[in-house]
């Protein structure tokens, strides 16, 4: 079966997180129970019980809009389409609502990234259990949150230098400056203790010893007794047991920790900075969705 792009089902960048499924046609509205109305919009039984039965029939689906399993119920499913709706109001009233020349085009795109023509993507959707008319519906959806998004969210905040240093620092790996020395007939608690009560320096050790720069090394690099040591040890340090390594008896010499580099930071820069937007913008959204629900008129029949 051929595997799409992310971007087949999702728009690129800082949509993608909260993007949720299309209106779902509904036959037989008017022997409907209606089970929330938001602002003048009806939302019916039948809309939520389909949606909950295409969901169930597409995992695919599920995973790509990150649909939590504990919200594949009637209620989780009701909350999804009461997002949807104050999205599409919103849109309205903002006129900011989408063409059909502007859907049909994003579709074609969608196409084009994936090597499909217009055929090959149906054909494509319906392997995966998805309906065309709910897919077209989920892409005008992913639009008008474009547009609202353009409108209400972008002016209201950005991210700081500081949030992206922080997403950074939780990503990075700690490394650790590490040599080793290869002892010849020295004893090597001897040479730690030497070291360590200030008897040896470095530079000595140099030059009687034979000593490898690792570099900054992380410690899923190395061996794991080694690791574990180089873990349970202060900084700067020379741990106190020797280690076997490639036939060889060596010390190993920690002289430094560090939590991910500057030079690695600018390198990841441009992604950081995508993902902290996106982060923001969803902490944003959610703030935003949670005013709207109170501002809305929006009725939900329990019974």
């Amino acid at each position: 079966m051929k595997t799409f792009k992310k971007s087949f089902f999702i728009f690129s960048g800082i949509f993608s997180a909260i993007i949720s499924i299309s209106a779902f046609s509904v036959e037989n509205k008017s022997l409907d129970r209606v089970s929330a109305i938001v602002g003048q919009s009806p939302i019916l039984q039948s809309e939520i019980e389909s949606r909950l039965a295409l969901l169930k029939k597409s995992p695919i689906l599920i995973n790509i809009l990150g649909v939590e399993k504990d919200a594949l119920t009637f209620d989780g499913i009701l909350d999804k389409i009461i997002e949807d709706r104050i999205i599409e109001v919103t849109a309205k009233e903002l006129d900011a609502d989408v063409t059909e020349l502007e859907v049909s085009n994003q579709i074609s795109l969608i196409a084009k990234q994936n090597s499909l023509s217009a055929d090959g993507l149906k054909k494509q959707l319906a392997k995966e259990k998805i309906p065309f008319d709910e897919y077209k519906g989920n892409i005008r959806l992913q639009i008008l949150k474009k547009n609202v998004f353009e409108r209400e969210l972008r002016r209201s905040g950005g991210i700081t230098e500081q949030e992206i240093r922080s997403l950074y620092e939780s990503k990075a790996r700690t490394e650790y400056e590490i040599s080793l020395i290869f002892l010849g007939k020295v004893l090597a608690k001897e040479l730690a203790t030497s070291y360590s009560e200030g008897k040896t320096s470095l530079d000595e050790l140099k030059k009687h010893q034979e000593l490898v720069s690792l570099g900054w090394t992380s410690l899923d690099s190395l061996k794991q007794d080694i690791a574990v040591a180089i873990g349970k040890s202060q900084t700067p340090a020379l741990l106190p047991e020797s280690f076997n390594i490639q036939g060889k008896n060596a010390l190993v010499l920690v002289l430094g920790k560090r939590k991910g580099s500057d030079e690695e930071f600018e390198s990841l820069r441009a992604q950081l900075t995508n993902e902290a937007q996106s982060v923001d913008f969803q902490r944003r959204f959610r703030n935003w969705l949670d005013k709207k629900r109170q501002d809305m008129n929006i009725q939900i029949n329990k019974s």
